[in-house]
């Protein structure tokens, strides 16, 4: 049996009674809500194995990591990067950066850097804050969705963050020039009107009836924190959200990748209040990828996955001592032979003697093999 298998399923029992000490299992916890599934069912959650790190930069911290196959057969990461302090900088110097990597494991070297924003003119929609990049292949070409803030602050302005795109022939571009192509609507009945955080985290699919569906979150005043989404006839647009949510939760989600899977649309976000889980991640289905039902578990905490010995508890990127569990944040997915097989994501715990955040890299394990490892 693969050792990494092996190792999941140990750290796996051990850590669980570690979660039920702290509070945070999803056993004894209010978190526990409806929407799970049942116990003969393989959840998203127990198909995740950890690898390992993706990408790491000794001086910077390394944030959502959108994922890419090119042509050539390499892998490629579009990731956010930024400076301490966490709190201000990745509002106002986060940039994208490309990687590459022979495996999907990694590791993946620097490439370059893609976009760091207009950064000349406060006001403009890409001044800068270039964030959450979502990347895909689509018709022959790339396109890369971020968002941009165009405002510098240590807090939201309502609709100071869009999302932008860029699109290219080649993975390593030339890229086309950056425009906005979806904002908090200017109509006070609709549910984005004056968003607190604007429209953000975006994730992408083209339907199969050839629509194009661009999925973000927005904090809507009637609604709060949910996914809506924003249909287009062509690439290029023009995305048009539709007029209520996507998603019906009650409590915040955010950071939402999409993909299709099983002939349904899915949508894997953080859990950040408890839906499902407490701090940690929610699984959506959808039949038409317009409404969402209920989620199930996405995936634990991140101390699940991991030994504590070299991400504990203690220590947290966001510069504050992490009280009882470290989170799994920004989910991307990456499909191969049509289903999930990889996931990329930044954790809220970090190694000791680290000051920044990595990318790590998990594989998603097919209903054979979390069978024969076993599931909760």
């Amino acid at each position: 049996m693969d050792k990494h298998l092996i190792a999941r399923a140990i750290l796996g029992a051990c850590l669980t009674l570690s979660a039920v000490a702290s509070g945070s299992s999803i056993a004894d916890d209010s978190q526990a809500k409806e929407g799970t599934a049942t116990k003969d069912a393989i959840e998203f959650c127990d198909r995740l194995e950890y690898v390992g790190i993706a990408v790491r930069d000794p001086d910077n911290h390394v944030w959502g990591s959108s994922p890419v196959k090119c042509e050539e057969g390499k892998y490629h990461l579009f990731s956010a990067r930024f400076k301490n302090p966490f709190k201000t900088a990745w509002r106002n110097d986060s940039h994208v950066v490309h990687y590459v990597s022979d495996t999907p494991q990694g590791p993946f070297e620097f490439v370059d850097v893609v976009y760091r924003g207009e950064r000349s003119t406060p006001g403009q929609w890409n001044y800068f804050g270039i964030h959450n990049p979502c990347i895909k292949k689509v018709d022959g070409q790339y396109v890369l969705f971020f968002i941009a803030n165009s405002f510098a602050g240590r807090s939201h302005r309502p609709g100071n963050q869009t999302i932008g795109m860029m699109i290219a022939d080649s993975v390593s571009g030339p890229w086309s020039e950056p425009r906005q192509v979806l904002a908090p609507s200017p109509d006070p009945k609709h549910w984005t009107y004056e968003a607190g955080t604007g429209v953000c985290n975006p994730a992408f699919v083209k339907m199969p009836n050839g629509k194009y569906h661009l999925y973000f979150k927005a904090a809507g005043k009637e609604t709060g924190m949910r996914y809506g989404v924003a249909i287009a006839d062509k690439l290029e647009g023009p995305y048009v959200a539709t007029d209520t949510p996507a998603t019906n939760n009650k409590e915040l989600i955010e950071d939402g990748t999409a993909f299709i899977w099983n002939g349904k649309v899915c949508l894997l976000t953080t859990d950040n209040h408890g839906n499902v889980l407490r701090g940690g991640g929610a699984f959506w289905q959808s039949e038409d990828g317009l409404k969402f039902g209920s989620p199930t578990l996405g995936y634990y905490h991140f101390d699940k996955y991991v030994s504590q010995q070299h991400y504990p508890r203690t220590h947290g990127v966001k510069g504050r001592p992490l009280k009882s569990y470290s989170k799994i944040v920004r989910p991307q997915i990456l499909i191969e032979d049509g289903r999930p097989a990889w996931l990329y994501a930044p954790s809220g715990a970090c190694e000791k003697g680290r000051a920044y955040s990595d990318c790590h890299v998990f594989r998603i394990m097919t209903d054979e093999e979390v069978k024969s490892v076993g599931h909760n």
